[in-house]
């Protein structure tokens, strides 16, 4: 793939993987996700490497331990279990 040039994967998934992941394995994770999608994006085209991305961004939040925060408000709790009993 060294003739293709670089596409970066949303910026606004990147942020949001981050703020609900530890940060020992978020670095990791979005690693995997952008070499995901940089194949996707060769293979698939622009508009389905998104949409994939998105996909595979929102079903890591299921996989991993979500980060403990002393000080979650009700809405990001609520958000949170959203996304756990979706996926």
């Amino acid at each position: 793939m060294s003739d293709h040039k670089f596409i970066a994967p949303p910026a606004w998934l990147e942020r949001f993987l981050e703020k609900f992941l530890d940060e020992e394995v978020a670095e990791g994770i979005l690693g995997d996700l952008s070499e995901r999608f940089q194949q996707n994006h060769h293979h698939t085209g622009h508009f389905t490497a998104r949409w994939l991305y998105f996909w595979q961004t929102v079903g890591y939040l299921r996989y991993f331990n979500l980060r403990n925060q002393r000080s979650n408000s009700n809405w990001q709790t609520m958000l949170r279990n959203h996304f756990i009993i979706t996926v």
